[in-house]
């Protein structure tokens, strides 16, 4: 039995196109350059993030983008997130 050859996780990825639900139509996301990133953080933090997020009635991704502006204005580093 011959073996396949596998294709890389990065050749897959950038095969893929990401998809966005924006007023209830489906589209390409026109930032698809755009990188994750996980952090993991203690179950009280997640839970008070998660808090701050309601209590604001915004996005956990709206507060982790300012955060981390914060961080980068912190460093003299443009605000770019």
């Amino acid at each position: 039995m011959a073996m396949r050859n596998k294709t890389s996780l990065a050749e897959a990825m950038s095969k893929t196109t990401t998809k966005v639900l924006v007023n209830n139509k489906i589209g390409v996301d026109k930032n698809s350059e755009a990188k994750k990133i996980i952090i993991t953080v203690s179950p009280e933090a997640h839970y008070q993030f998660k808090k701050l997020s309601v209590e604001e009635r915004s996005q956990i991704q709206t507060l982790a983008k300012e955060a981390l502006n914060d961080l980068f204005v912190k460093y003299k580093l443009p605000p770019i997130a």
